[in-house]
């Protein structure tokens, strides 16, 4: 049976750590362990998106954020399941200019095989043979909105990382079958 599923992967809270560099950068506690839910960080802490964004604008803050421990097997996972050739980080830009820069040398330096798209506008990529595996539900909601299908990745207190396998071979398996049945039509 011949694969026609694709996997795009966030990197942001997927496979890497942003919450704790950003908060070692502005020396602050991590807000999610203090029950901030959210996505704008900047308003736990009461200051501007700028205030916010300023010490991440440099190239080595992008490249030395930390990898998470499950990155590896969940790239690994991926690619068993689909091929490297169908799998791509889908990552959003910053507001930094240096942004893009440090997450190329990230990428090269922990997974240089693996194919990039940097946009801000991930739902551009959404078809219905491309799974998101993404952190943020924004994103994941307007990807779904256009044809693509997700799984949500949890944030790392409450990550199961087998669960998340799980539902991506789920989505892969249901995308091979009715492609198969199409082509069979």
């Amino acid at each position: 049976m011949e694969n026609s599923a694709k996997i795009l992967i966030d990197m942001d809270g997927v496979v890497c750590d942003f919450v704790t560099a950003i908060c070692a950068a502005h020396n602050r506690p991590d807000p999610y362990k203090n029950g901030f839910v959210g996505h704008d960080m900047e308003e736990a802490w009461g200051m501007t998106r700028d205030e916010f964004w300023e010490p991440s604008n440099n190239t080595e803050f992008w490249s030395n954020i930390e990898k998470f421990p499950w990155a590896d097997s969940l790239l690994q996972h991926c690619e068993n399941l689909v091929g490297l050739e169908n799998i791509a980080f889908c990552t959003s830009p910053s507001k930094s200019p240096f942004c893009i820069i440090g997450k190329t040398e990230w990428l090269d330096r922990h997974f240089p095989k693996v194919s990039r798209i940097f946009t801000k506008q991930k739902q551009f990529c959404a078809n219905h043979m491309t799974v998101l595996v993404d952190d943020t539900d924004s994103k994941i909601q307007k990807f779904i909105e256009n044809s693509g299908l997700a799984v949500k990745f949890p944030p790392p207190c409450e990550l199961d990382i087998n669960t998340v396998l799980e539902r991506i071979t789920a989505i892969v398996t249901c995308i091979t079958i009715n492609a198969e049945g199409f082509r069979e039509m």
